[in-house]
């Protein structure tokens, strides 16, 4: 059997597939005592959903990769509301461990088969992870994997099962040798025929004398029968204190020493390896590490529950305490929610409220919230405050805010970490909405004596950010000092926010060498402690900061660090605005091979919200440009409501909006647009420089889109007020004048400077959206020819005479050299008597 497992592992992925007693975890630890490196999870019952099976995992795996568990909260959080969890927790851990060289063994998998996302991430996981870790996975059926893809693709041997672990009859005399039982061969035989070489049972019926003619009369029923029958046979054999042990150690996530002992089993470990002598239901995983076979597990559970609903509730509540004692509070929960302990839910919800949060149990907490009687029991700080959380992390903002007011206008008890932790996280919550009604709570915190330096830390530099935003710097500034002093000697968590909101409170100060110095300790500290998420939002402010400035290389840099510590954390939205900044910066650069790269990369993502929702507009509205899909990169710029963008953002819009409608020959959608860059004008009352350079590109894209509708007046008006006001902006002005004088050397000598001043994708949105205007004879001059009458008149006009002089000269009425003027301006493609002159010289017609 060993022989073909090892034969099957030399696959990058091996799968066991047989029903339960067939020796199959057996069979691997028999087989991973030959293997140099390995890694095993094994599934608990309480596994049967996504989030625990990948939190197991996350934890089976924190020896090897510890940043997989560090940022685990963070990824379940992006994960909950995707519409493809399993896809994306699999990106997630794909991103950690796709370069691990070692087998990563899944045993007992089948805990997770009533989920399908469970079966899609552990696919997805694999097919990540091609040249990482080797797979073995033990289970009681195959779920939803694509074990004929793996094994037609060459990923996998045949599935060792049933056949492969039955027991043959050498097997089965070597096994009664092994265990001292004295059993005729013909006895041993017909034992072995009746149970159909199923392992578990044989060894039980060893072990138990059990004689042929005892299992004849319940072989003929289901297999499970037959273990219920032999099961019996050995609870019974067994003393009370060894079945008081087992009572509690069926309801425990796995047996260990330690369990067993603060159960009040002082000699725990001699009972186990009694019991590992006399049965075979115990398997050893690691040292003081038990595995109660399933079957055996259930058969207990069953046995405790025939005794009524009390009784089985009384060893679930057991079992929780046991767990908590040994500071297992979240598996502790797990037992209390199943005995629906109201009492002791509560008690570790209030003991333990965000800490079981950032571990990564909101969906624990969630399921025990929604088991407490409604009343005055979810009006309790502790548990309302972990509800405000929790509606927080949903999105639900104005519930989260309600609830933790709430509890701030509770008296206050004793717990002080507590009533600071729901003070900045209040805080936090307003100042991410741009609001100040959290001001007076912060700094009566901040006046408390009582605080601990880190918790003082958290309030100070809470209300620092408030201060900057609300523009008192100076104050924002004397707080964020103190918060800076205490977090030196404070927790790295505390040390990595304190530096996150000095840089914020840089930010509003126009600081930008502070901005730039706190963000790079900030993310240094964030990236040590496995806090990805946080590190990229920090990498996203340097992204944009360095942008505004116009150091778009240096931007681009901090913008793929936001998407690369953004998949490592498992947050979605947080990639999906480091690419979508990326594609901005690529559609700025001209990088069309790049743009499509990233916006493939943003379809594999769940995320759809508006965060960083500008980038992406602006770099697939200049890819569709390039390729002269003016009409579909105007339904583009229309999909993006105000209400997403900020009045900066929106005036670059409109701008851009005006541009390709313009290019579509849409001279009205235009001219809407314009008249929405004015109103975005208007709005836009931020008096900080920060966006300035967002401004200038708007500015210059709107002279842009009135020279293409031929309102050169107000193009020329818009180009004398930005003229050299922008040094690294100088060859986009320089080729908006040259069009406006139709001047083709100049329009190329400019786009040739934009284009190593890195801006080709500007330069190449000019030139193709000017083509027109400055190349007509391409469309008229096979097309519609100027008549005599009209050339005379042509001529007339470029030797500057007025329509009224035209007359007079050639003896035409006014009426008819207005028509012939407004056929001149049609056939040129021209918008002005003075566009039309240029356009004839061009052509060599004056």
């Amino acid at each position: 059997m060993l022989e073909r497992l090892a034969t099957a592992a030399q696959y990058r992925i091996a799968t066991i597939i047989a029903p339960a007693g067939f020796g199959k975890s057996v069979a691997v630890r028999q087989y991973l005592a030959t293997v140099a490196s390995s890694v095993v999870y094994d599934v608990p019952p309480d596994a049967a959903t996504l989030l625990p099976f990948v939190r197991g995992f996350a934890d089976a795996l924190e020896g090897v990769v510890p940043a997989l568990r560090r940022s685990l909260a963070t990824a379940l959080d992006g994960a909950r509301n995707s519409a493809t969890p399993g896809r994306d927790l699999a990106t997630w851990v794909a991103t950690h461990i796709r370069t691990l060289d070692t087998l990563v063994v899944i045993d007992d998998l089948h805990h997770g088969e009533a989920d399908q996302e469970i079966s899609r991430f552990i696919a997805a996981l694999v097919d990540r992870t091609k040249d990482g870790p080797r797979w073995l996975f033990s289970s009681r059926s195959p779920l939803q994997l694509p074990v004929a893809s793996w094994l037609a693709y060459g990923e996998s041997d045949l599935v060792v099962d049933a056949v492969d672990l039955r027991f043959s009859i050498d097997e089965a005399k070597q096994s009664a040798r092994a265990t001292r039982v004295a059993v005729r061969d013909e006895e041993l035989e017909q034992i072995l025929g009746l149970i159909d070489g199923w392992p578990a049972a044989l060894t039980f019926a060893l072990r138990t004398s059990t004689r042929a003619s005892d299992l004849r009369a319940v072989s003929a029923g289901t297999r499970e029968m037959v273990y219920r029958y032999l099961a019996e046979q050995v609870w019974h054999s067994l003393d009370d204190r060894i079945r008081g042990f087992l009572r509690t150690a069926a309801f425990l996530p796995r047996l260990e020493t330690r369990l067993a002992v603060a159960a009040g089993f002082d000699d725990a470990a001699a009972i186990i390896e009694s019991l590992r002598e006399r049965v075979a239901f115990i398997t050893v995983l690691d040292s003081g590490v038990y595995k109660l076979h399933d079957l055996f597990r259930d058969f207990v559970q069953r046995q405790i529950a025939l005794e009524g609903d009390e009784a089985l509730r009384a060893a679930q509540v057991t079992a929780g305490s046991i767990l908590e004692k040994v500071g297992l509070p979240e598996a502790a929960l797990q037992r209390y929610i199943e005995a629906r302990a109201t009492d002791h839910i509560v008690r570790v919800i209030t003991t333990y409220n965000f800490t079981l949060l950032d571990n990564g149990h909101l969906d624990t907490v969630e399921r025990a919230i929604r088991t407490l009687p409604s009343g005055k029991v979810l009006q309790l700080p502790g548990v309302l405050a972990v509800r405000a959380a929790i509606e927080d992390a949903h999105g639900r903002v104005e519930q989260a805010e309600k609830w933790y007011a709430s509890v701030l206008a509770q008296p206050g008890g004793d717990d002080s970490t507590f009533a600071t932790a729901v003070a900045w996280r209040y805080g936090l919550l307003l100042f991410n909405q741009g609001r100040l009604d959290a001001l007076p709570v912060l700094q009566t915190f901040s006046a408390r004596g009582d605080l601990n330096p880190s918790d003082r830390a958290q309030i100070l530099g809470t209300l620092a950010t408030t201060y900057a935003l609300a523009n008192d710097l100076d104050k924002a500034k004397e707080t964020l000092s103190e918060a800076l002093e205490l977090a030196e000697f404070a927790d790295d968590d505390t040390r990595t926010r304190t530096y996150g909101r000095a840089a914020t409170v840089a930010f509003y100060a126009g600081d930008a060498a502070s901005v730039e110095q706190y963000t790079r300790e900030a993310t240094r500290l964030a990236i040590e402690c496995g806090a990805f998420g946080l590190a990229a939002r920090l990498f996203s402010a340097l992204a944009s900061q360095n942008w505004f400035a116009g150091r778009i290389p240096v931007a681009a840099w901090y913008a793929t660090q936001v998407a690369t510590n953004a998949e490592k954390a498992g947050n979605p939205q947080m990639r999906a605005v480091g690419l979508r900044t990326l594609m901005d910066i690529e559609g700025e650069r001209g990088n069309a091979e790049r743009v499509a790269e990233l916006e493939h990369e943003l379809g594999q993502l769940s995320y759809r919200g508006p965060a960083g929702i500008m980038g992406w507009l602006v770099g697939r509205a200049m890819a569709l440009t390039w390729r002269k899909q003016f009409a579909e990169a105007q339904a583009l710029l229309t999909t993006a409501s105000d209400n997403e963008l900020t009045p900066y953002q929106q005036r670059l819009r409109y701008a851009l909006l005006a541009v390709v409608s313009a290019a579509a020959a849409n001279k009205r959608a235009s001219s809407d647009a314009l008249a929405g860059y004015e109103r975005a004008v208007e709005r836009d009352t931020d008096p900080r420089p920060v966006f300035a350079r967002s401004r200038a590109l708007a500015e210059r894209l709107a002279a842009l889109a009135n020279l293409l509708v031929g309102r050169n007046a107000v193009a020329q008006r818009i180009l004398r007020a930005i003229r050299g006001k922008r040094e690294d902006l100088a060859a986009f002005d320089a080729v908006l004048g040259s069009v406006l004088l139709r001047e083709p050397d100049g329009i190329a000598t400019g786009l040739r400077e934009m284009r190593l001043a890195g801006q080709s994708g500007y330069a190449k949105l000019i030139e193709i959206v000017t083509a027109a205007i400055l190349e007509p004879q391409d469309q008229t001059d096979q097309n519609e020819a100027l008549t005599s009458a009209e050339t005379d008149v042509l001529r007339a006009m470029a030797r500057g005479l007025s329509n009224q002089a035209i007359a007079d000269e050639q003896g035409r009425t006014i009426n008819t050299v207005r028509s012939h003027v407004s056929s001149i301006l049609r056939k040129l493609q021209a918008s002005s008597r003075g566009e039309a002159v240029a356009a004839a010289r061009r052509r060599e017609l004056v």
